[in-house]
């Protein structure tokens, strides 16, 4: 009798997905969330209760719904607005690396169902239950964005021939986000790689959809809102923290861009 076996699938030390989440949580009754311009160098996994917000993007309009999870990838310009400004959401933040697909810089929808098996009212319930300490949690949320990365459509992947982002424009986000408090960084970072400030607009605005010092002011005031909602640093500390002058320019520039002041942000996450 001969013993013989066939390996169809079989490996060793395979490396964890390098899959970072960086922001997590559910709010419910939020009184705000019309943002014009929004960016940033993560990703974003959205899944909501209410059905009065959207997305808007490139002039299209995605509603927000519970039978679908949103997913918008890093850099993508986008708004959002909530009509009865009673908004309930699930949410997710995450970094990735080799793991994820260059996709498309647009939202990504993708059916509940192909990542819960089960009702989205059960799913809404345990959320609002769960412990944010436990370890469970952990292992639940990566799992939900697994599967999502799982799931993205082909059609939302790059191909081979299309270009995702000029490598002058990706070296100049990171450089930003290393130095979000700094000012007039532009001279230097155009010295050290070679190129001419008008040039670097022209691609960074072709490829990010706004200009350098745009896309700088947008990650100041959405670290200033992690900050505002995590931390208890005082307001002048979260100005100074984010690169600007003082109280009165940060506390301005936030009503301006968030649509309501550090105090008021900060309030209402203090009361979930």
């Amino acid at each position: 009798m001969s013993i013989f076996s066939i390996n169809h699938f079989y490996g060793q030390d395979l490396p964890a997905p390098d899959v970072q989440i960086t922001q997590y949580g559910y709010v419910s009754s939020m009184n705000f969330w019309t943002y014009r311009n929004r960016s940033s160098p993560f990703w974003y996994l959205w899944l909501n209760e209410t059905r009065s917000a959207y997305l808007e993007f490139t002039g299209k309009r995605i509603e927000l719904q519970p039978e679908f999870f949103v997913l918008i990838p890093p850099f993508t310009l986008f708004s959002t607005c909530d009509e009865k400004e009673d908004l309930s959401q699930f949410y997710i933040h995450f970094q990735g690396g080799s793991i994820l697909p260059h996709v498309k810089r647009e939202p990504i929808v993708i059916p509940f169902s192909t990542i819960i098996d089960k009702p989205a009212e059960k799913f809404f319930d345990e959320m609002r239950a769960e412990d944010p300490n436990a370890g469970r949690l952990s292992i639940k949320l990566y799992s939900i964005v697994y599967k999502v990365i799982e799931s993205i459509p082909p059609e939302a992947v790059l191909s081979p021939g299309e270009r995702h982002m000029d490598e002058r424009v990706r070296l100049a986000l990171n450089y930003i986000s290393g130095n979000l408090r700094r000012k007039y960084l532009y001279d230097e970072f155009c010295r050290v790689n070679h190129i001419s400030a008008n040039n670097l607009i022209r691609i960074f605005k072709r490829d990010i959809g706004m200009t350098p010092q745009q896309y700088q002011l947008i990650r100041r005031i959405e670290e200033a809102k992690n900050l505002l909602s995590v931390s208890d640093e005082s307001i002048d500390e979260i100005a100074d923290a984010t690169g600007f002058a003082d109280r009165y320019h940060f506390s301005k520039t936030f009503k301006r861009i968030a649509h309501v002041t550090p105090v008021t942000f900060r309030n209402a996450f203090r009361k979930k």
